[in-house]
């Protein structure tokens, strides 16, 4: 399967928020699965 993804991130209403969009020109539903590691937690 090919495809296009594509991440956008947009600016929130001040530095600590933002918004991420992430989409794809593939056809048929998807699940998302993502993780976000802080430097603080390893180890």
């Amino acid at each position: 399967v090919e495809g296009k993804v594509y991440v956008r991130v947009d600016n929130g209403k001040d530095d600590l928020n933002w918004k991420l969009t992430i989409g794809c020109n593939l056809p048929g539903k998807w699940v998302l699965h993502w993780g976000v590691t802080y430097n603080d937690e390893i180890g």
